[in-house]
This record gives C-alpha cells, sequence and structure tokens, in this order.
C-alpha cells in the first residue's frame, strides 16, 4: 500500500512511500485436517474407507465434532463423530452406494466450543458396476444341433477388471469364460430333445454379480408306425399307419398338404 504526507500550507508539500503488508492466514489456533486415501475405487454396494486425521494447530484443544456430507446417492458414515485433540486424532469415512457414480463427501472438523474454528477435507467415492446382456436372448435350434448367442458385458464408471462367466446348464458352454470390463463371449447350447429351456449366464467379479437369461426353443419331430409288425402272405399288401408329429412347433420339411404328407409315406411303404 501506498502512504502518503502532506505538509506545508494548503497541502503544498507532499511525498510518499510504499509499505508492503504481509498477512498470514491460519496463524491462530485451529485445526489441521487430511484424509488417506483422498481417492477411493470400489464395486458399488461395497463399503470403502478413508481414514480422516486431525491435528491441532497453534495450541488449540478441546473437542472437535466432525460431519460428513455427500454428493449423489452414496451413504457415508464417520467413527467416531468426535474427537478431543491431543488424546485421540482420527475418524474412520466409511462410503456405500448402489449405484455406479462417482461422488465427494466432505468432512468438516468443527472446534465445539467455537464454532468459526473450523476446517474441511475431501474424499473421491468411485463407485463402479458392469452390466450383462444377451443377443438375441430368445434363441431358435433343431435338436441336436447347436443354437448361440452373443453375451455382452459392459463396465459401468470406468470398471474394467476381470468379469467370470458361468452357466447353469450342462448342455452348454460359454467362450472365452472370462472377459475383462467391456467385452463379448459366444454362449453355445446343444440339447437333445425339443422343449424349451431358460439358460442363465452369470457373471461375476468379487463382490458384484449379474446374470441374464436366454431361452432357447429347441424344435424336433417324432416318427412311429402302428402297428410295428405285420403280418402279411406272399404276394398280399401288408399295411401299417407311419405316423410324424412336430415337437414344440417343428415345421421344417414338412409337405405343402396333409394329402401329399400320407401319399410320401404310404408310397414309400409300398416300395
Amino acid at each position: 500500500m501506498t502512504i502518503k504526507i502532506l505538509a506545508g500550507a494548503n497541502n503544498a508539500i507532499t511525498n510518499s512511500t510504499i509499505v508492503t503488508a504481509m498477512i498470514q492466514a491460519g496463524t491462530g489456533p485451529g485445526i489441521n485436517i487430511d484424509a488417506s486415501p483422498v481417492s477411493v475405487t470400489t464395486n458399488v454396494n461395497n463399503l470403502a474407507t478413508s481414514t480422516v486425521t486431525m491435528a491441532s494447530r497453534n495450541g488449540l484443544t478441546g473437542t472437535v465434532d466432525l460431519l460428513v456430507t455427500v454428493t449423489g446417492s452414496a451413504t457415508c458414515l464417520l467413527n467416531p463423530t468426535s474427537i478431543t485433540l491431543g488424546t485421540s486424532s482420527t475418524s474412520v469415512l466409511s462410503c456405500n452406494d448402489a449405484v455406479p457414480e462417482t461422488v465427494t463427501a466432505t468432512v468438516t472438523a468443527t472446534n465445539s466450543t467455537n464454532a468459526s474454528i473450523t476446517n474441511s477435507t475431501d474424499v473421491s467415492y468411485i463407485f463402479q458396476d458392469f452390466a450383462i446382456t444377451a443377443v438375441p436372448m430368445n434363441v431358435p435350434a433343431d435338436a441336436g444341433s447347436a443354437g448361440m448367442s452373443t453375451i455382452n458385458t459392459m463396465g459401468l464408471n470406468g470398471f474394467s477388471s476381470p468379469i467370470d462367466l458361468a452357466t447353469n446348464s450342462t448342455s452348454c458352454s460359454v467362450s472365452p469364460t472370462r472377459l475383462t470390463g467391456t467385452g463379448s463371449a459366444t454362449l453355445s447350447c446343444t440339447f437333445s430333445s425339443a422343449s424349451t429351456f431358460h439358460v442363465i449366464v452369470t457373471g461375476t467379479n468379487d463382490t458384484l454379480s449379474h446374470s441374464v437369461t436366454v431361452t432357447f426353443t429347441v424344435q424336433g419331430f417324432s416318427i412311429a408306425a402302428n402297428p410295428t409288425i405285420v403280418p402279411a402272405s406272399v404276394g398280399a399288401q401288408g399295411v401299417s399307419t407311419i405316423t410324424v408329429s412336430s415337437l414344440n412347433g417343428f415345421t421344417h420339411g414338412r409337405p405343402s398338404s396333409d394329402n401329399e404328407f400320407d401319399k410320401s409315406v404310404m408310397q414309400s411303404y409300398n416300395d
């Protein structure tokens, strides 16, 4: 700042000088506060912690009350919520979140007898997850033939850890069985009988587990003869009825009309 000196009649004589003033913050009693670590990466629905440390500055004594505020949908708790400077100096900050997001938890320390003495620190929590899908989710297949679906995983909020894949059916396989973060695998299933099968593919990583269901509509046909033993004289015709039945919606190769179908069966037998 500049100081101007005025003297003489009507202040005609002047002079000035520049004075530099240094003002130091935090020279009075106060609270030093830090957290370790200041950034925590974890899975959703997993309790993650950081240690908050308080220390007296310039002789401050007494009790310090602690309060945490958090952004997003996370839930955070402090234990303990007050400390006595000089005897205990740490509190554990624990946060949990069901949503894959990044949140900031702010811990504020306030002197219990003088609310103007306060300080705060921030901790960043990165909650991650993954999603799993199948394309297609409904697979038509013939009995004895393989049906396939693509299993896709997607890392959420930066998730890039290994995901192990498994299926609940011994008639199915997944390849590869491990993906990292975002990736694709092939589900291949072969069923020997016609029916509808619901196959569950589950991806797991540590505390995370997600599943997707793929429905396989397996079709086929049955064939029967009545009677199965036909007595006949030499030169005479023997007759047996051959019945072909669709299983689970099977229509492959069926003649365009029932008459054509019956004719093909009888002709084949007579030959």
